[in-house]
């Protein structure tokens, strides 16, 4: 547990309140004042039920596994109902005096609302797929100072926005193993294994973090339990083709490259689990 584990928690308290009285305030300033809008109220509204939608999804997901154990534990969900109850409040006070009028002609009002509720979702979406890491991306060793000041933000950056994406923490790890820092690694790969991340990527995290602490044996299990999971996810995503599509083992982005370049040199053999 960190101060960063409650930032966007924060973050969710904070704004869950003050999005629907902007949100009020803007349908208000721009329709109250023409009487051809049927319904102003509308404007608001869809927009203020989006956002507590959004709001309360995202509280529950902004409760990390720094805090909880898995994303759908009582805490998790008991925040997520208190921010959603928030937003719902503010909701109703901000919406609840706007008018609704009598006037022939297209529902103004409903359709803007409606819009500015749609654009909401796609910005939801769309901020959550520009910070998504690839896991080929997150693994990748970076060669100089600000290709790694830019990987580290763009990880960090993930891990605010999504603390229950396992590439955050993947990626952290084999970057801490590469600086060295090997109970940080432990620690990431622990979180990784909690957030659901893959078979094959914690093989090869473990292997190098053995090969790291010189324990070429162990770190030969860890090895060839990474080319058998490997192997399955090629055998599930590709019907089977495995020789087909997978590289060999020292030209894999996914690769223990620790192990390589620190164990395997003199470890040829298979030592059984």
């Amino acid at each position: 547990m960190s101060p960063d584990d409650f930032v966007m928690p924060s973050f969710a308290l904070l704004l869950a309140p003050l999005v629907p009285q902007a949100l009020g305030r803007g349908a208000s300033a721009a329709f109250e004042g023409h009487p051809a809008v049927s319904n102003v109220r509308a404007a608001a509204l869809w927009p203020c039920l989006t956002w507590v939608a959004l709001i309360s999804f995202w509280a529950v997901r902004w409760i990390g596994p720094g805090l909880v154990e898995t994303p759908s534990a009582p805490p998790s969900l008991g925040f997520g109902a208190l921010v959603g109850l928030l937003a719902g409040a503010s909701a109703y006070r901000a919406t609840a005096a706007l008018p609704t009028r009598r006037v022939s002609g297209p529902p103004i009002g409903a359709a803007s609302g409606a819009i500015v509720a749609a654009l909401m979702l796609v910005a939801s979406v769309l901020l959550h797929q520009r910070t998504d890491l690839r896991l080929e991306d997150a693994l990748k060793p970076a060669f100089d100072d600000e290709s790694v000041a830019a990987q580290v933000a763009s990880i960090e950056r993930r891990a605010t926005i999504d603390p229950w994406d396992p590439e955050v923490y993947l990626a952290r790890a084999s970057i801490a193993i590469r600086g060295n820092h090997l109970a940080l690694a432990r620690e990431d790969q622990a979180l990784a294994r909690r957030t659901g991340a893959a078979a094959a990527p914690l093989h090869a995290l473990e292997a190098d973090t053995l090969a790291a602490e010189g324990r070429c044996d162990e770190a030969r299990v860890a090895y060839d339990a990474w080319q058998r999971a490997r192997t399955a996810d090629a055998m599930t995503t590709h019907f089977g083709h495995e020789l087909e599509v997978l590289a060999e083992p020292e030209e894999d982005l996914s690769a223990p490259a620790k192990y390589f370049s620190d164990c395997d040199h003199g470890h040829y053999y298979y030592v059984g689990e």
